[in-house]
């Protein structure tokens, strides 16, 4: 669980600077400080950041209250696909993306687990490895 509000608290720091980097430009592009391409930095730049908070920052946001009332999900199955270098999906258990703490969590394709994960962002909680 700690694991998650960890990652929470980065991802928050992220979008806080991140957004107030792009404010401060966009406010000086408006009284014209700075030049006119730098819009078009802002318009390629949108939809990565937009792709960027729905994956790593609503997702997690809209888990907080079930994390922070231990309410969690629990799913029984084989890991089908573990992705080596991910970015939000780290392994699938019977074909449903998870994430976890790569620290404490390191599956291996074929093997059985019990996981109790978060709704939303299938975050792994805790997990039992079964025989």
């Amino acid at each position: 669980m700690m694991y998650y509000f960890g990652y929470l608290l980065l991802s928050t720091l992220f979008f806080i600077i991140t957004f107030i980097v792009f404010g401060r430009l966009i406010l000086r592009l408006i009284k014209k400080k700075e030049r006119p391409s730098w819009w078009i930095f802002i318009i390629l730049l949108s939809p990565f950041l937009i792709y960027t908070f729905y994956y790593h920052g609503l997702l997690l946001y809209l888990d907080l209250p079930s994390a922070l009332n231990k309410t969690t999900h629990t799913k029984t199955g084989t890991v089908t696909h573990v992705y080596i270098a991910s970015g939000s999906i780290d392994f699938e258990l019977d074909n449903i993306s998870f994430r976890r703490n790569p620290w404490t969590l390191n599956p291996k394709e074929g093997e059985t687990y019990q996981v109790d994960y978060l709704p939303n962002s299938r975050f792994i909680i805790e997990y039992d490895q079964l025989p």
